[in-house]
């Protein structure tokens, strides 16, 4: 299996590190278990020396973008942990200094924090209150450790944190007193909260449809989230009745950029179908963006043989030939502009996860 699994992969929000793949947690709704087979327990996929050797030769590697490290499996469980941090101070000994994201459901353990300070570190803790019994570690007990855990974190390391409030599920975490108790704990512990549906696929559907899910206006699209356009509102509205100032969004890379001090990376705000939240506490930002292409970006496309076929037009660089999600990812990140192309290319990952799961129905 190893072989058709890549531990360095650009994503949507940056480039994915990876030493481990799979859980030991069995959360129902895990989308990882869509791409490959016994994804139920963590296997080892490379050692650290190798990944970091492998990144600083990377295509899509460079000075800016966003590492994304164990994002693939829970990256604190025991058996994975020490890969984890053991990443974060290689990376700080090689003097890389790009944004790293961490991504978890567990407490962190302490003895860590030097690993979390000057390192340019985002904690992402997951929590929505879905019950034990689809999220084992989804407990009252789970929050409140994790509050605490965070609370002396924020005492011995500069890390960031965030709180990743997904999935939600309509008729299975959306009740209003639920989502009260998670503001009432999150406010002024966490710095905002990122709001996200589900990845859903037909047996995922099925599996919390049991459970009394209700997912009547779902498109049948499986490769975008799902979070029903009432319960983003619930969960706005009782937010600016409790706690007006805390911060709220909907895309991880948007609460990167907040907290960076910068636009969306992704530029979600100039894609035509795409609506930022009239609350968006980055609008400003976002606002004083200004497309370029210069020699700087031209150099860029011609390391990658697209000088030839890219037209900047409008603010929007039209690349006339397919080019893969990867790439795409990577390019706009990295020379901040708009891409349109004539077709997107699956990456590796979603290939499979594709290939798997039938395509949108």
């Amino acid at each position: 299996m190893n072989d058709e699994i890549k531990t360095i992969e650009f994503l949507k929000t940056g480039l994915s590190l990876q030493t481990h793949i799979g859980c030991p947690i069995k959360c129902s709704y895990c989308v990882v278990t869509g791409f490959y087979d016994d994804m139920a327990k963590s296997q080892q996929l490379v050692d650290t020396d190798t990944l970091i050797n492998d990144l600083i030769t990377h295509e899509f590697f460079n000075d800016d973008v966003i590492l994304m490290v164990n994002n693939k499996t829970e990256g604190f469980q025991p058996k994975v942990e020490k890969y984890t941090f053991d990443i974060l101070d290689k990376l700080k000994n090689y003097g890389i200094k790009n944004p790293k994201i961490l991504i978890t459901k567990l407490p962190i353990p302490l003895r860590y924090t030097d690993s979390l300070t000057d390192n340019n570190v985002f904690v992402f803790t997951t929590y929505s209150g879905m019950p034990s019994t689809i999220e084992p570690t989804s407990t009252p007990t789970n929050l409140s450790n994790i509050v605490n855990n965070i609370k002396v974190l924020k005492q011995h390391s500069d890390a960031r944190h965030v709180h990743y409030w997904r999935p939600i599920v309509r008729n299975i975490n959306s009740d209003s007193d639920i989502i009260n108790n998670i503001l009432d704990n999150v406010n002024g512990v966490f710095e905002c909260s990122v709001i996200s549906g589900i990845r859903l696929t037909p047996v995922i559907k099925q599996h919390l449809e049991s459970r009394g899910a209700d997912f009547y206006d779902w498109n049948g699209d499986i490769n975008h989230k799902f979070l029903p356009e009432d319960i983003y509102n619930q969960i706005t509205q009782s937010k600016n009745a409790l706690c007006p100032e805390y911060k709220l969004f909907t895309k991880t890379s948007c609460s990167i950029s907040h907290l960076l001090n910068n636009f969306d990376a992704n530029l979600n705000f100039v894609k035509r179908n795409y609506s930022c939240s009239v609350q968006c506490p980055n609008g400003s930002i976002c606002k004083s963006y200004q497309p370029r292409y210069t020699d700087n970006e031209r150099e860029i496309l011609k390391k990658f043989n697209l000088l030839d076929c890219a037209n900047f037009i409008d603010g929007v660089l039209y690349i006339n030939k397919p080019i893969s999600q990867e790439l795409k990812a990577f390019l706009t990140q990295t020379i901040k502009l708009r891409i349109i192309v004539p077709e997107t290319l699956k990456s590796h990952t979603e290939g499979i996860f594709n290939a798997r799961n039938g395509r949108s129905l």
